[in-house]
């Protein structure tokens, strides 16, 4: 069915006539209802026009999950400002570049997180930068000419708001998300409100989304994924949503049990570590469990519905170049296939696997996933070599996942390309072992990377961390499981128990750190 609006910000107002009063976004004590957010937004755009943003202009949110970030955001949606995506995990390095690099007029941030102290970072980066000309803190004073949030709206100009907003349209930049998986130089991807919309009506008409559900808004709104499967979902679907700051397995649970909520999206080690608490919390009112950022690993799909039976198991695969929601199982699929593939395009996309020449791979085959569509942004901001290497003639996206292809046009992910290593000529992807590792009633989670051998060209080395309450396995008890499962060039040749992965700000396993830890002779099993 064809939506009423072509914008984001066309989607608030066309809610907030539907919806009106009706909650859309829970933090805490506060609530805020639809007709609230849109008439705040509105004031918060009107006093960005008054101190000179015009359309086009970029601006920048860093902070956790609250109700202020969703105002900010729909005020820039509302006078075409893209939103430069910013974790409250990224340092001094990373911020100089991202906020350099896209030119950011104004940025709206926290003053403090995890230790690390905004108010003096942007005090000096201030007297470095031309572009940046408005710092706006959210949580009290910063410095002299800093602005403090609450400052930001105004009074409604209703010709000036309207000449800016006439000025968006479906193809207007909406957000700048700077991604590089786990590896290389921020790419800034470019997605548009054509990009973002078509994705989420997709991802809506699937699961059925309704005024009825209330979604746990846990996933960070930093990243295109919390904002497509949190407030954007909600927002088409005239559902509700609970907002976590952060994400912590407790708070998540609490949030499910007290609110009711019938939606989640999370990475596996959001769920595992969920699962490991849930006793006393109930969380049957949960009707979509939606496994998205990364391989979903059987033993923990089996959990899942062991202690969900009546909830609706989903796994999705998306990238932030194609707004974070490209392929998903079905409904209808069986426990088996959702544990063993990531479903079919969903369809505002295509897809196609292809070898390392370009040529179309058969069923049964393992190649690089490609994806073309709606939802796929059109390259990386002001980045014309990374956005030709990447983004291919025909308006095919070089997803660099290695996928095999399946006969009834599912597909299952074999990991990245580059995760890839080859062993003694034999190529090797380490999801497939970490799967097989996740079985075993001792392993929470497992991870593999390849590393240099002088024999072999590369060799398997696997972190694993031990599932509490059960005896922690050995080395040898883990191989012995593959050595009667797989190739014996797939077998780990090494195992390291370790008691924490590292992540990435969206719980994905970073394996860039793990390729930079340094390993004693004796940790090498």
């Amino acid at each position: 069915m064809a939506l009423d609006f072509e914008t984001l910000a066309g989607a608030l107002d066309n809610a907030a006539e539907k919806w009106g009063t009706k909650p859309f976004i829970r933090h805490g004590t506060d609530t805020t209802s639809y007709a609230e957010l849109r008439d705040e937004s509105n004031r918060i755009a009107a006093g960005l026009l008054a101190r000179g943003l015009r359309p086009g202009d970029r601006i920048a949110i860093a902070s956790q999950n609250r109700i202020e970030w969703l105002s900010m955001f729909f005020a820039a949606m509302k006078i075409g400002l893209p939103v430069v995506l910013l974790s409250t995990r990224y340092r001094d390095v990373e911020l100089r570049y991202m906020l350099n690099h896209a030119e950011v007029r104004m940025v709206v941030t926290a003053n403090e997180a995890d230790g690390f102290d905004f108010v003096a970072f942007y005090d000096s980066l201030r007297k470095e930068t031309s572009s940046l000309t408005d710092i706006v803190f959210l949580d009290g004073p910063g410095f002299e000419g800093s602005v403090q949030f609450g400052e930001l709206a105004t009074e409604i100009d209703k010709s000036n708001l309207e000449g800016a907003a006439e000025a968006v349209t479906p193809s207007s930049p909406a957000v700048i998300a700077y991604t590089s998986g786990t590896t290389g130089t921020p790419k800034g991807a470019s997605l548009t409100n054509r990009n973002l919309l078509t994705t989420v009506e997709s991802m809506t008409n699937l699961l059925g989304i309704n005024e009825r559900d209330v979604f746990v808004g846990s996933l960070p709104l930093s990243h295109v994924g919390g904002v497509i499967c949190g407030p954007l979902g909600t927002l088409l679907g005239g559902a509700e949503l609970v907002l976590l700051p952060v994400f912590h397995p407790v708070g998540a649970l609490e949030i499910v049990d007290q609110a009711k909520a019938t939606v989640f999206f999370g990475a596996p080690t959001m769920y595992s570590l969920m699962l490991d608490r849930a006793d006393g919390y109930d969380i049957t009112t949960l009707r979509h469990i939606v496994i998205g950022t990364s391989n979903a690993p059987p033993a923990l799909c089996e959990r899942i519905v062991t202690a969900l039976p009546k909830a609706q198991l989903w796994n999705i695969y998306g990238l932030t170049e194609a707004s974070g929601f490209a392929i998903a199982t079905r409904a209808e699929d069986d426990l088996q296939t959702i544990m063993t593939t990531i479903g079919a395009p969903m369809g505002h996309v295509e897809a196609r696997v292809v070898d390392e020449s370009g040529a179309p791979v058969g069923a049964g085959e393992v190649g690089e996933l490609q994806l073309r569509g709606a939802g796929v942004c059109d390259g990386y901001w002001r980045s014309p070599e990374q956005t030709a290497a990447s983004f291919l003639p025909g308006g095919w996206l070089a997803t660099g996942d290695a996928v095999e292809l399946r006969s009834d046009g599912y597909f299952s992910i074999r990991g990245r390309v580059k995760e890839m290593f080859t062993r003694g000529g034999f190529n090797v992807y380490p999801v497939e072992i970490e799967n097989l590792l996740a079985t075993h009633s001792g392993v929470a989670m497992a991870a593999g990377i390849g590393v240099p051998d002088p024999v072999l060209g590369e060799v398997g080395r696997y972190f694993v961390v031990a599932q509490d309450g059960e005896p922690e396995p050995t080395p040898e008890e883990l191989k012995a499981l593959c050595r009667n499962r797989v190739a014996d060039y797939k077998i780990p040749d090494q195992i390291i128990l370790v008691d924490a992965l590292p992540l990435t700000p969206l719980g994905k396993i970073n394996k860039r750190a793990l390729k930079e830890l340094e390993i004693d002779e004796s940790q090498k099993h």
